[in-house]
């Protein structure tokens, strides 16, 4: 009963709290979330349609978990960095968002990976960390669209939302640095 216990009150009283998000366009959503305590990670998990929570052992496996199960569709990138204003990201989440990236500034590629990410066409990823202790006090993430034609990193710019062309070993690296640095503090 202790061991219930624990993971209980690690779960309740966490200083870190994961979501990871893997959305794949064939495949159900999975959402795995992850509380760390005093270097105790548990991670509650939906396996059958029941809830299960598992301890596990260090930030390796963390990681290792959280990389499970993301099947990069590209490899490299050859799509453009491009920021757009949220008000444009709103009017191209409808049929025609291909067209209305290309209109404000998009090349082709880049403006139909973003209307099908924006749609649900390809893969997205997402993987957001809440650190409640002191200093360290705050949320990170990262986002990812994810097609056979590329992958972007996406991130709030003011009011304008920032696309940044990324590789998928560049994926790889920038999610093992955020769990990394949220687990060390340097966030």
């Amino acid at each position: 009963h202790d061991s219930v216990r624990e993971t209980v009150h690690i779960c309740a009283h966490c200083d870190t709290y994961i979501i990871a998000d893997k959305n794949k366009m064939d495949k159900p959503r999975l959402r795995e979330l992850y509380y760390a305590k005093n270097g105790k990670i548990i991670i509650l998990s939906e396996e059958e349609k029941e809830n299960k929570l598992t301890q596990i052992s260090d930030v390796d496996e963390l990681e290792k978990n959280i990389l499970r199960g993301i099947e990069w569709q590209s490899s490299e990138s050859k799509l453009q960095k491009i920021k757009i204003s949220t008000g444009i990201i709103a009017e191209a989440k409808t049929s025609k968002g291909t067209d209305i990236l290309m209109q404000n500034g998009c090349d082709e590629l880049s403006a139909k990976v973003i209307a099908d990410g924006l749609s649900g066409k390809v893969n997205y990823y997402a993987v957001i960390i809440t650190v409640f202790e002191g200093e360290k006090d705050g949320v990170y993430n990262i986002m990812l669209v994810d097609s056979p034609s590329g992958m972007y990193l996406i991130q709030p710019d003011g009011g304008d939302v920032l696309f940044e062309p990324l590789s998928s070993q560049q994926a790889e690296q920038k999610i093992s640095d955020l769990i990394r640095s949220s687990f060390e503090g340097a966030v």
